[in-house]
């Protein structure tokens, strides 16, 4: 019985069964802190690449466009660093009022954000 014991135990010890979850990066986050935008005015975008257990991971470069720069236009906030090194900072400006996409990419991967200008 001991015996039986401890080769389960020396079985389930053989190595972590997730981690191939960790192999790299296997989405993009994004945190938002708007809802709208006004003309003129400036809203922050945190992107962040993640592994398929949701850990943050290095992904560089991360770009960004929107679909339509005559609503809004987003750009890296050079003004925030993250010493983590996974964290990008961008921040996305109202140009004119209506709606438009907001794509983040980085590899192939890539999420995207619909940004309404008021």
């Amino acid at each position: 019985m001991i015996l039986a014991g401890l080769v389960f135990a020396a079985w389930g010890c053989r190595g972590d069964p997730t981690a191939q979850l960790r192999s790299g990066p296997a989405s993009l986050s994004l945190s938002i802190n708007f809802g709208f935008l006004g003309v003129g005015k400036k809203g922050p975008v945190l992107v962040v690449a993640q592994d398929a257990q949701l850990n943050p991971v290095p992904l560089d470069p991360i770009n960004a466009t929107s679909a339509n720069p005559a609503v809004a236009t987003v750009a890296p906030d050079t003004s925030r660093h993250f010493p983590d090194g996974v964290t990008h900072p961008f921040a996305v400006t109202g140009v004119a009022a209506g709606t438009t996409i907001v794509t983040f990419a980085g590899g192939a991967l890539k999420d995207s954000v619909i940004v309404t200008v008021q």
